[in-house]
């Protein structure tokens, strides 16, 4: 199963701002730039994510990834005009007994409307966690 999530960030970036201007956008976390990280740190930059599919198909998360695009053009274009890093993380849960996650094929389609936004993207994988 899959997850995404698309990661927003920049040094200068005024995300009270943002999310005040696109509040159609789901926010699952939004942090600040000084404010202390979940490790205690003070946090470099302001910024949210958001939880664009969770534990999904590959086809149905690359789906998800595909009308997010399609929906939030508007706050997309913003980012992009204002180079703001966006980075969209599709992460696998692998199980102990896996090597590796499954293979997954991103579509010219796709790749596209994540150029044409100027977003990133990151694979990672996770162990599964067992015995919680």
């Amino acid at each position: 199963m899959l997850d995404s999530v698309l990661r927003v960030y920049g040094e200068d970036f005024d995300v009270d701002s943002f999310l005040a201007q696109y509040a159609e956008l789901v926010v699952a976390d939004a942090f600040r730039k000084g404010e202390q990280d979940m490790l205690g740190n003070p946090n470099e930059f302001s910024g949210f994510d958001v939880i664009v599919a969770e534990n999904e198909t590959k086809e149905n998360c690359l789906q998800k990834v595909q009308q997010f695009l399609e929906v939030n053009e508007l706050p997309l274009t913003f980012l992009k005009a204002n180079t703001v890093q966006c980075v969209l993380d599709i992460d696998a849960t692998v199980k102990a007994t896996d090597e590796m996650p499954t293979s997954l094929s991103l579509s010219p389609q796709l790749l596209g409307g994540l150029h044409h936004f100027n977003i990133a993207v990151e694979f990672s994988a996770y162990p599964e966690m067992t015995g919680i």
